[in-house]
C-alpha cells in the first residue's frame, strides 16, 4: 500500500470505529485524531460487531456496510473491490475484528500491545496463545485468534494495525511475529 492509502484506510478505520462505539481513539503523542464521523452515532451498531465472530457474521451485520462505505468511499472502487469474494471477505475479517475494541488505542502497535508487560517480565498474552495467531496462514483461524486476544487485552487495542493486519493477512504475519518476540524479550526479567 502506498502511503496515502495507508493514511486512507488509518483514517477511515478510526473514523469507523468512533461512530462505532462513541468514542475518540486514544492517539500517541503529535498525531491528531481525525474528526468526529458526520453520521451520529448507532447505539445498536456497536454491539452487532461485537456478536459476530466470523465472515458470514460480518457480511449479516449492518454495521458492515458502513465500514465498507469509509474504508472505500468512492463507489466505483467499492463496487470494483467487492466483486471478487476474497476482498470483501477480507474486508469483513478486518471489520469484525475492529467490533470487537471497545477503546481504540494507537500508542503502541497491536502485537507491541500483546508483548506488553503484564506484570512479572511475562507478556500480556502469552506465547502459547500468540502462538495460535502467528502461527497461522489462514485468514479465518487469524480472525478466530485476533477476536480471542482483543478480548484478553480487555478490548482496548490498536484498532489500525488490526485492521490492517486482517487485511492482508498472512503477509502480515511474519512481521507481527517478529513485532511481538521483540517486545517479549525486551520485557524485564524477575530477579530471582
Amino acid at each position: 500500500m502506498s502511503a496515502s492509502s495507508d493514511i486512507q484506510l488509518r483514517n477511515s478505520v478510526l473514523l469507523w470505529h468512533q461512530w462505532l462505539t462513541g468514542a475518540a481513539p486514544q492517539m500517541p503523542a503529535g498525531l491528531e485524531a481525525p474528526p468526529k464521523p458526520s453520521l451520529p452515532k448507532d447505539n445498536g451498531a456497536w454491539s452487532a460487531m461485537a456478536r459476530c465472530r466470523t465472515v458470514a457474521d460480518a457480511l449479516m451485520a449492518p454495521p458492515f456496510a458502513q465500514f465498507v462505505r469509509y474504508v472505500l468511499p468512492d463507489e466505483a472502487k467499492r463496487k470494483a473491490y467487492v466483486e471478487r469474494p476474497q476482498n470483501l471477505a477480507a474486508l469483513a475479517r478486518a471489520a469484525v475484528a475492529v467490533g470487537q475494541v471497545s477503546t481504540a488505542d494507537l500508542q503502541s502497535s497491536f502485537p507491541e500491545q500483546m508483548a506488553e508487560d503484564a506484570g512479572g517480565g511475562r507478556p500480556r498474552i502469552s506465547r502459547a496463545v500468540a502462538h495460535g495467531l502467528l502461527s497461522t496462514e489462514n485468514p479465518d483461524d487469524a480472525l478466530y485468534h485476533a477476536v480471542q486476544i482483543v478480548g484478553i487485552l480487555r478490548e482496548k487495542a490498536n484498532v489500525v494495525d488490526l485492521a490492517y493486519g486482517m487485511l492482508l493477512w498472512p503477509k502480515t504475519r511474519s512481521d507481527w511475529a517478529y513485532r511481538f518476540n521483540d517486545g517479549v524479550l525486551g520485557l524485564a526479567r524477575p530477579t530471582k
